[in-house]
C-alpha cells in the first residue's frame, strides 16, 4: 500500500506564506517543476489567503525551490506540508493508465 501512495517523484504540496502571496501562483506557474497551482483568497476575514496548493513533477526540486523563491521575494514561510495522495486518488491514477 505505501508503495502505491508515494511510488513517484511526483507530489502535491501546500505551504502558507506570511505576507503578499497573490503574485506566487502566476511566479510557480513558469517553473518547469510545476503542473498546476491553486492559491486561497480571502473571501471572509477568517479565510487564509497566503495557502497555496501545488502539483509538482518533482518533489524534491520544489522542496528546495519554494523555500528559495520565497526567501528571494523576502516572504516567510509559515507551514509547508507533503499532501499525500488519497486511496481514491491512486485507485483513479491507476485505473486510467493505458498500459494497465
Amino acid at each position: 500500500m505505501e508503495q502505491l501512495l508515494g511510488g513517484s517523484s511526483a507530489g502535491r504540496i501546500r505551504f502558507e506564506v506570511a505576507g503578499d502571496a497573490r503574485p506566487l501562483p502566476r511566479l510557480l506557474s513558469q517553473l518547469p517543476w510545476v503542473e498546476s497551482v491553486q492559491a486561497g483568497e480571502a473571501t471572509s476575514p477568517h479565510d487564509r489567503p497566503g495557502i497555496i496548493e501545488l502539483t509538482t513533477s518533482n518533489a524534491e526540486e520544489a522542496q528546495r525551490g519554494i523555500p528559495a523563491l520565497l526567501a528571494a521575494r523576502g516572504l516567510a514561510l509559515r507551514s509547508f506540508e507533503m499532501v499525500e495522495p488519497t486511496l481514491e486518488e491512486v485507485f483513479v491514477d491507476l485505473v486510467s493508465e493505458p498500459d494497465r
